[in-house]
């Protein structure tokens, strides 16, 4: 579902969500990015970023997870708000 500026149905997630609240740096277009994270899921996370980014960019995040530690992953900007952008991540890096 891509989306812009319209709120996601809580129960259509496939993943719950949990709250992160830590800032996490990003990479798109070679160039890299602070952002902050409010809330990550298995399948995807939501940030709050100055940065301008389009639905289905690619980006490539840098976060702690809390099972898996230290990890980088790949996503794809899936919805946006004023707010920030909702993200999938994508398999393989």
């Amino acid at each position: 579902m891509k989306t812009t500026g319209e709120s996601v149905d809580l129960e259509k997630r496939r993943f719950p969500r949990k709250d992160y609240l830590l800032p996490f740096n990003y990479k798109t277009h070679g160039s890299e990015f602070n952002g902050f994270m409010k809330n990550v899921s298995q399948g995807g996370a939501f940030i709050e970023t100055s940065t301008s980014l389009d639905i289905e960019q690619e980006i490539y995040l840098d976060i702690i997870l809390p099972v898996r530690g230290f990890s980088h992953l790949r996503g794809e900007v899936i919805r946006s708000d004023p707010s920030g952008y909702g993200v999938e991540f994508q398999a393989g890096i």
